[in-house]
């Protein structure tokens, strides 16, 4: 929900789960008309049969259900006096789960993407929901004219698979207790000629880290009667590593230079000092750290403990249709704790060049790469060629044409534009060269059709229809290569009734696209023995075009079967809309792998899953006086109102 002052999300949820476990029998059912033993059972482990030791070799087998529950807390508050200039943020994030798996096993659901505008999206599908790892965070900034005050806290933790099972959870691996930082920018003057502002930039940090180990158990004072001094019933508790400070603080002044229409120079030049340090737990039988591997990090922070003297200043030359960029960086460090035997002062000495084009609306087209410029000690055997100190190579070639505008400047929203539909080609292509070695590296290829805002005869609206695919091409080990297609619609036949659908397929096999079948490729991956490799793994040899058309059915279920493009992932959606309140019910399955079958095999199969979801979009808060708000809507706004049936989110990055 959200506020003026207050916005919030609040999740919490509740499962009643019956535990499964993967059988160590496996049987390949296609063989045996789709009869045959399951890959999963409910007969599973519920602990020690008769011993008190959860250890025990005897076992209790048969189903077992538990409570599951997750909670999941987002709240930020914002304060504005714009008289004074004074903007004051707090936010808070808190989650947690009593099993890693809970949204892998009952996430299939619709959630807020952004409650600042109301927006919401299709979660992930559910292999990206294994929670392993979590992250509790307080944070408050403070702006107050050019100054900005920050103090935030943070935890991360992951989970540990401990023994016995059910102590297994999540334990902290770094905390951050706190970091403080205060940033200062103001304008001191102009320069003559050029009337460029000089800014003043201070900028102080203060961070307190806190790394930990594997968690522990105390051991017993008194040994069982076996001898053994561990507790086989004893809690885990979180194990400190070390604690690592970090401070910084520099101050420095920057500008913009502009030479006309076609030259534009912006020097900075900073002065500052940073220190770290650290203490540690000097106890080796809990923590693992001896005193010589603790001097190796001493020395590691003494060397980044130094007075410096850094800039980035960028020279940019020419004009959106073609233009030169360059951005040179160093860094000095004086008066370090102690000296770095291998870059001695100069701790960063490179220069990034890049030639780059605007010329098209809505495309990017450059290349760029970075050339080391750090003088080594003559102690540094062997030193860097000429050639290994260039940075690999990148050329992009990026943007969206839109069939209807064509290379027309782009309207910035619907009222500019006067229509609500767009028809287009989405195209990505990132080629790295490897520059030491003067050969190609790889290359990244994304195209696809995207169009919405279009109605057709029994259709209603199209909102979102994409279809392409991705080619990920590695040169010197096409073994190596990625391929992906994938195809996403939302759909609405009529005011009430549309469906939402997304489907994403892989090449699992992508050496069956190649002519390394059949070489030392088979032997490298998979098996000293290439006769017992090509029995245990398909190798026929196919194309991109055949699996296409096997994989349609129309060459028999046989050829559908041995296809090397499978999906990976679908998710269908129906919908019914009844303005208020919104009802889904969707299929969705992912392709999951097990070990199983031969010793080193894997067992493939679909993970399949029902939901049903009900979305409420609107409520009434109950009569109050006329000029306030008595209604309060919820996830209501499926985009923003001037991007509505627009291509919006279509850009591009530098890498």
């Amino acid at each position: 929900n959200q506020s003026p002052f207050l916005n919030y999300l609040i999740d919490i949820g509740y499962a009643n789960h019956r535990n499964y476990q993967t059988t160590s029998a496996y049987e390949d059912r296609f063989h045996n008309f789709g009869i045959g033993t399951v890959a999963v059972t409910n007969q599973v482990d519920r602990g020690a049969l008769f011993s008190t030791n959860p250890n025990a070799p005897l076992r209790n087998i048969g189903p077992d259900t538990e409570p599951w529950w997750k909670g999941r807390i987002l709240l930020n508050s914002k304060m504005n006096n714009t008289e004074k200039d004074v903007t004051r943020n707090i936010s808070f994030q808190y989650e947690n789960y009593s099993d890693r798996l809970f949204e892998y096993e009952y996430g299939n659901r619709y959630e807020p993407a952004n409650t600042l505008q109301s927006l919401y999206t299709a979660r992930n599908v559910r292999m990206g929901f294994v929670r392993n790892s979590l992250e509790w965070k307080l944070d408050y900034t403070e702006n107050r004219g050019d100054l900005s005050i920050n103090v935030g806290m943070k935890r991360n933790l992951i989970y540990y698979i401990l023994n016995p099972a059910d102590k297994s959870g999540y334990f902290p691996t770094v905390d951050t207790i706190p970091t403080t930082t205060i940033r200062n920018s103001s304008e001191i003057g102009r320069i003559p000629y050029f009337n460029s502002a000089v800014y003043w930039d201070v900028f102080l940090n203060n961070t307190i880290l806190r790394y930990y180990g594997v968690p522990t158990r105390e051991n017993l004072r008194i040994p069982t009667l076996e001898g053994s001094f561990q507790d086989p019933w004893g809690s885990y508790k979180e194990n400190v590593f070390r604690t690592q400070y970090f401070t910084q603080g520099e101050s420095g002044l920057r500008t913009t230079l502009n030479f006309g229409s076609y030259l534009t120079f912006t020097p900075n030049a900073f002065f500052g000092a940073r220190k770290q340090s650290a203490t540690v737990r000097n106890n080796t039988a809990v923590t693992g750290v001896t005193d010589s591997s603790f001097t190796s990090l001493e020395r590691y922070l003494a060397r980044e403990s130094y007075e410096y003297l850094r800039t980035s200043s960028n020279l940019r030359f020419g004009i959106p249709l073609l233009f030169f960029n360059t951005t040179y960086r160093k860094l000095e460090a004086y008066k370090p704790e102690l000296q770095d035997p291998i870059l001695a002062r100069t701790r960063q000495h490179e220069l990034e060049l890049s030639l780059e084009s605007y010329a098209l609306e809505n495309f990017e087209i450059s290349v760029r790469t970075i050339r080391d410029l750090r003088n080594f000690s003559s102690d540094y055997k062997p030193q860097p060629t000429d050639s290994e100190r260039w940075y690999f190579t990148i050329a992009r070639f990026s943007g969206y044409f839109d069939f209807l505008d064509g290379f027309r400047p782009k309207r910035v929203s619907l009222l500019e534009k006067k229509r609500s539909f767009y028809s287009g080609l989405f195209l990505n292509n990132d080629y790295v060269h490897h520059t030491p070695k003067a050969k190609p590296l790889y290359n990244s290829l994304t195209a696809s059709y995207k169009m919405g805002g279009f109605t057709l005869p029994l259709v209603r609206l199209i909102r979102e229809l994409e279809l392409g695919g991705t080619w990920y091409h590695v040169y010197n080990s096409p073994i190596l290569d990625g391929y992906r297609v994938f195809v996403k619609a939302n759909v609405d036949f009529t005011r009430y009734l549309g469906i939402e659908a997304e489907l994403d397929s892989r090449v699992s096999q992508p050496w069956r696209y190649t002519n390394q079948v059949g070489n030392t490729y088979d032997t490298f991956y998979y098996g000293n023995d290439p006769t017992a490799s090509v029995a245990s793994i398909n190798l026929e040899r196919t194309t991109f075009q055949k699996d296409l058309l096997d994989g349609t059915g129309v060459n028999g279920n046989g050829a559908r079967q041995n296809t090397a493009l499978n999906i990976n992932r679908f998710m269908g959606t129906i919908k019914y809309n009844l303005h208020t309140a919104n009802f889904r019910l969707g299929y969705s399955m992912d392709l999951r792998s097990v070990p199983g079958g031969r010793t080193d095999g894997l067992v493939s199969f679909y993970d399949q899953s029902v939901f049903f979801s009900i979305s409420i979009t609107d409520f009434t808060l109950g009569q109050q006086d006329s000029s306030e708000l008595t209604r309060v809507r919820l996830f209501r706004f499926r985009k923003r109102p001037f991007q509505a049936g627009d291509s919006a989110g279509i850009s591009s990055e530098n890498l």
